[in-house]
């Protein structure tokens, strides 16, 4: 079935294209609805990231869905505190911090990853790289999703 053919499909287009050309024409007020959304919804980033972290164990039975939890709410704690710091220094021309502060995250990943769960260099390192693309991937969803929430609104 063609979606233009059915008057639902044509009346769903029609909004979608509104709601675009609404949040297109006033930008400053799609990144205040962003701001809003983000803070909002930030939450849904620990349920989004839990299950990467348990698939890095996947027949390991000493850690649980708890542990993982707590793992990447640290983890994700952290991550914000250095969001914070790079803005700071971006904000009070300190340019030249935020590349070394952005590089703090895969190592944060690689220490926590190896304090928590008591993995050895071999182990950690491929994990830590799985990781950090698992990471750049729910960001990329979360993101996403914030836009179209904020668009929709």
């Amino acid at each position: 079935m063609n979606i233009s053919a059915s008057p639902n499909g044509q009346k769903t287009v029609g909004r979608i294209g509104a709601a675009l050309r609404r949040a297109f024409a006033d930008p400053e007020l799609l990144a205040i609805r962003m701001e809003g959304s983000a803070h909002k919804y930030s939450w849904l980033l620990i349920p989004l990231s839990v299950p990467f972290v348990w698939m890095l164990f996947p027949f390991n039975r000493r850690f649980g869905l708890y542990d993982h939890t707590v793992f990447v709410t640290y983890s994700l704690s952290f991550m914000l505190l250095l969001i914070a710091a790079i803005s700071l220094a971006g904000n009070y021309n300190r340019g030249w911090l935020m590349f070394p502060l952005a590089c703090l995250a895969p190592f944060h990943m690689h220490r926590h990853l190896r304090g928590t769960y008591g993995l050895r260099k071999r182990q950690v390192a491929w994990r830590t790289v799985l990781l950090s693309g698992a990471a750049l991937f729910v960001l990329t969803v979360w993101t996403i999703a914030v836009l179209a929430i904020s668009i929709a609104a």
